[in-house]
């Protein structure tokens, strides 16, 4: 979001004085729009910011600041069927003494929370640092939850709701139960290219799930996780289906008991996702991250952010056959035991010609046809080579021993000075 500034509204509000900035009681719908302006010290009961109720604004680029409720929604609140739209909206700072620190939907209201932020707001009694809803339908896309705190759902508490969060950004919140999430009551909270890190909580660091909630969660990631494990639930009655998604690296657990049996099938995984700057709050992948959607075709994109560092590993194995020359023996047989990358070994002879996949690759020769035979080469080795080694002169081989075992009848093995081993 762009945050702005230059345009503020200073409610200046207190317990001896209590204003809220807005409030949408008598119908209003999308046409009614607030627009780049800044609410700051708002302090109400409830919706210290905005009040919407039964009013359904168009709320874009709003910037909610320290604004505190004595009840809930320290931002914003929405009641009696308010479905406010909320566009590139920041939510910092604001507090509310029981539920929604940041926003606090309830009685059949059903916001739409695109491409926003919520940093540092916290309930200080119950749930939902950043977003408490109860008897609500949200609909939340592309926003970013952190360091938010609660009790229950340090990012986001689903109490009895039904909604739905894509693309969001989970980091950095805390509860007792739940630190990035809570769903709770028959909620009904599908999870799709969600990322959830840093999260931290007593039971379920990454989310919480209580009295039959069982979301769907697909191609999202849940990983270092600081405390409280990937996930818990309170009792047998919390079945969650995870499809594409990767856990990995939580302290407390990651492919926990009551999911364990998933852990393997349906695309799911725990892997290292390889983020680029966790500790500078860059969630985006590495360009060889498993979870990239180059990296994962029958998945997809796994996690709310695509790839945006890194440079492409020619050689994605490690074993010295470049992926773009072994895929030829991928591609020669779609029936045969060579279905990826990693069942093309530098030792085998795919074609039968007497000639290594190695061997074959360094002369570049045609792998699939035995009628296709490398000429003599050079086959170079030297002491301390690291990264890639094909034997050619720019990737030498560490070894004597590997270059020699690559080599053909008319071949040189050409050795640069040094001390070697093995």
């Amino acid at each position: 979001p762009n945050f702005p500034e230059d345009c503020r509204n200073d409610v200046q509000g207190s317990a001896a004085y209590p204003r809220r900035g807005f409030y949408f009681h008598s119908g209003e719908g999308t046409n009614s729009v607030v627009e780049g302006l800044t609410i700051v010290n708002g302090y109400a009961d409830t919706g210290a910011g905005i009040l919407c109720d039964n009013s359904s604004p168009a709320l874009i680029n709003v910037n909610f600041d320290s604004n505190h409720a004595t009840v809930d929604g320290g931002g914003l609140a929405c009641r009696n069927h308010a479905s406010p739209t909320l566009d590139n909206t920041f939510f910092y700072r604001c507090t509310a003494d029981d539920d929604g620190g940041g926003i606090y939907a309830y009685d059949f209201s059903s916001p739409i929370i695109r491409n926003s932020l919520f940093r540092f707001n916290q309930a200080d009694n119950r749930g939902g640092g950043a977003l408490f809803v109860v008897n609500s339908f949200p609909e939340i896309t592309g926003t970013t939850f952190q360091g938010n705190s609660a009790t229950h759902g340090g990012g986001v508490d689903f109490v009895y709701a039904r909604g739905s969060m894509t693309d969001c950004l989970f980091i950095n919140n805390s509860a007792d139960y739940g630190g990035g999430l809570q769903c709770y009551g028959n909620a009904h909270c599908p999870i799709t290219n969600c990322t959830f890190s840093g999260n931290s909580a007593v039971s379920g660091g990454g989310i919480y799930l209580r009295n039959n909630s069982s979301p769907v969660i697909d191609n999202s990631i849940i990983s270092f996780n600081s405390q409280g494990g990937s996930m818990a639930r309170h009792d047998e009655s919390n079945n969650p289906v995870l499809a594409c998604t990767n856990l990995f690296g939580n302290t407390g657990g990651d492919w926990v008991s009551f999911i364990a049996s998933q852990s393997a099938i349906d695309g799911n995984m725990s892997q290292d996702p390889l983020f680029c700057n966790a500790g500078s709050l860059d969630f985006s992948l590495d360009i060889n991250s498993p979870c990239t959607a180059a990296n994962g075709p029958d998945c997809g994109l796994i996690g709310a952010l695509g790839a945006g560092c890194g440079t492409i590993d020619p050689d994605s194995d490690h074993d010295g056959l470049i992926d773009e020359w072994g895929r030829q023996i991928v591609d020669a047989d779609p029936d045969d035991e060579f279905q990826t990358i990693a069942d093309v070994l530098p030792g085998d002879d795919f074609d039968g010609d007497g000639f290594s996949n190695a061997r074959e690759q360094l002369g570049e020769s045609d792998p699939t046809d035995n009628l296709d035979t490398p000429t003599p080469a050079d086959i170079h080795a030297a002491s301390g080579a690291t990264g890639f080694q094909d034997g050619t002169l720019d990737n030498p081989f560490a070894t004597i021993q590997a270059a020699i075992d690559i080599s053909a009848p008319g071949d040189t093995v050409r050795v640069a000075g040094g001390v070697y081993t093995g």
